[in-house]
């Protein structure tokens, strides 16, 4: 059953018929270390393919439980959370990504848990507590991608909330780091016309 599950989602893309062998596999296997490798692939293929977000997250939860010693229950987790942004159910998905904070302060999917963390404030238009949010990835990952991401939402978060100036200058510290120069022009030239234009 495994192999015929591995051939219809390697092979034949057909990730249905992948996930029916590979639950199959699961449900006669006898061996423990088997179905923990097999569940991983059908949690991937749930949230890889997008089709069953609450089959992702429920997969995911049933690894984490599975083997609460194993070396890949930071990326169960950062997944877990990751399913729940998709759903745009951000309050949990805030939840989840704190969660990789407090129990895996090592984890390479910090930095990133961190930012999204402040990019869930975002989303709720909670901009004030964004930018505090987002002001810690700075302060404790400022070598990483997320840190210019995290300038950038900050500036965002100052638009939002009516301070052109601040997010001009964030803006114009950015030029040089961000991987996309034309968008900072784009954004300094509309605050600069929003300033010269004046309050409503």
């Amino acid at each position: 059953m495994f192999k015929l599950g591995f051939t219809l989602e390697t092979y034949g893309r057909d990730y249905d018929g992948a996930v029916f062998n590979y639950q199959e596999a699961i449900r006669l296997s006898q061996d423990p270390v088997s179905v923990y490798e097999i569940q991983k692939r059908v949690a991937n293929i749930f949230f890889e393919q997008g089709k069953d977000i609450d089959k992702a997250i429920a997969a995911y939860k049933k690894l984490i439980s599975f083997n609460p010693k194993s070396l890949e229950l930071d990326f169960f987790q950062f997944r877990t959370a990751e399913a729940y942004f998709r759903q745009n159910n951000f309050e949990q998905a805030r939840t989840e990504y704190q969660l990789i904070l407090e129990n895996f302060p090592k984890s390479q999917y910090i930095a990133k848990s961190r930012f999204e963390i402040g990019n869930t404030y975002y989303m709720e238009g909670k901009y004030d507590i964004a930018l505090e949010a987002l002001k810690q990835v700075g302060r404790y990952h400022p070598q990483t991608e997320y840190a210019v991401e995290a300038e950038f939402l900050i500036a965002q978060c100052l638009e939002q909330t009516q301070k052109e100036q601040a997010a001009i200058q964030i803006y114009e510290n950015l030029k040089n780091r961000y991987s996309n120069p034309k968008i900072i022009e784009y954004r300094i030239d509309q605050l600069k016309k929003r300033v010269r234009k004046g309050p409503k």
